[in-house]
C-alpha cells in the first residue's frame, strides 16, 4: 500500500461479547446483565447501524485493514463500541475487569495484527 499521510481518527470496534469472554477475568465471565444473549456492557438501544444498513462491522483486524486499503486510508484510532457505555455499569470491580478485558483483546486481536490499527483505552469511570 502506498502511504497517503490519511488518517481515520474516529473508528470503532465492533466488540462482542464472545471477543470479550476470552479476554475476562474468569470470575467475571458469567457476569453482566442477560442471559442466554448475554452482554456485559447496558445497552441504551439505540440501533447504530440503522438495521444493519449503515457501515460495516469492525469486529475483527482483517476487516479494519480491508476497509483502510479500500479507501486509501494510512491507518485508524479506534474506539470500543458498546465500550462507551462503561460508565453505566455500576460495580466498580466488573468495571475495572471489564476495561482490562476490553484492552486485552485490543492489543492481541488489532495492536499486534498491524501497527495501522492505533487504539484507545477504555478506562473504568
Amino acid at each position: 500500500m502506498t502511504m497517503t499521510g490519511i488518517v481515520d481518527a474516529d473508528g470503532h470496534v465492533t466488540e462482542s461479547t464472545e471477543a470479550l469472554a476470552r479476554y475476562i477475568d474468569p470470575a467475571y465471565r458469567e457476569y453482566g446483565p442477560g442471559s442466554g444473549g448475554r452482554t456485559y456492557y447496558p445497552n441504551d438501544g439505540w440501533d447504530r447501524s440503522v438495521r444493519g444498513t449503515l457501515g460495516e462491522s469492525g469486529s475483527d483486524a482483517k476487516a479494519w485493514l480491508a476497509a483502510l486499503d479500500r479507501g486509501g486510508v494510512e491507518l485508524t484510532v479506534l474506539y470500543p463500541t458498546a465500550g462507551l457505555g462503561i460508565g453505566w455499569v455500576r460495580e466498580p470491580d466488573f468495571s475495572v475487569a471489564l476495561c482490562r478485558a476490553y484492552n486485552d483483546f485490543f492489543h492481541a486481536e488489532f495492536m499486534l495484527k498491524s501497527p495501522r490499527l492505533k487504539g484507545v483505552a477504555l478506562l473504568p469511570l
